[in-house]
């Protein structure tokens, strides 16, 4: 199965109409995965105007996708509001499909932004992975990185997850996808785990196709 994962799209239309166009012409890519900061930042306060603006917008963004033959799935980033239903396929905490049963999604980041549940101290995130069934056939759906990997940044490396880090120390599941630092685009081995930095750059749409059965992969970066 091959599936083109990308991140950090944060609305932006061009980027958008980038990956629609290039998506469109690849039958080969069945799905398209997009690890969070999906919709656009708004300079707001009032969070709940924000999460309703987020929720038209990704629900448009999606239907794009879908309407050139892609099924579509998708984690929250730090900037992301809009809520999903338990019943929403494209949502891979649901995780609607039996092919991609092997895939787990993570949502949790370590630092303070709205206030949601999905932030927790490194200790709460931890707790968190314990609990999911993680193991070496697994493939990792993250929006922040694991520590000290694919993070260098304009500003100086975020340095991303320890708890993050540790289990995939621990367990070495088969891949991992994130993205939220836009400059570390690109992929190495975590021990023996695959990683990738999935994110796009202003309006370079960019993102890995990946077959998951031979691990093969094509780096895209349409400038």
């Amino acid at each position: 199965m091959k599936i083109f994962v990308t991140s950090d799209i944060h609305g932006n239309s061009v980027v958008i109409e980038k990956i629609h166009s290039f998506a469109a012409q690849r039958p080969d890519i069945e799905y398209i995965l997009l690890c969070g900061d999906i919709t656009s930042d708004y300079r707001a306060f009032d969070y709940e105007w924000i999460q309703a603006e987020q929720d038209k917008e990704y629900f448009d963004i999606v239907t794009r996708f879908k309407a050139i033959g892609k099924k579509v799935v998708s984690i929250r980033g730090n900037h992301d509001t809009f809520d999903l239903e338990e019943d929403e396929e494209t949502y891979l905490i649901n995780n609607k499909y039996p092919e991609l049963s092997n895939f787990i999604g993570i949502e949790y980041i370590n630092f303070h932004m709205y206030g949601t549940t999905r932030e927790l101290s490194e200790e709460g995130i931890e707790r968190k992975l314990l609990q999911l069934n993680i193991n070496k056939q697994t493939i990792l759906i993250s929006h922040i990185p694991p520590y000290n990997c694919l993070n260098n940044n304009k500003s100086g490396p975020y340095k991303g997850s320890v708890a993050l880090r540790n289990i995939i120390k621990e367990i070495q599941p088969k891949m991992l996808f994130f993205g939220h630092v836009h400059e570390g685009f690109g992929v190495k081995k975590l021990y023996k785990t695959l990683v990738f930095n999935v994110a796009c750059d202003k309006n370079i749409a960019r993102g890995w196709i990946v077959d998951t059965s031979t691990k093969k992969y094509e780096k895209i970066v349409l400038s």
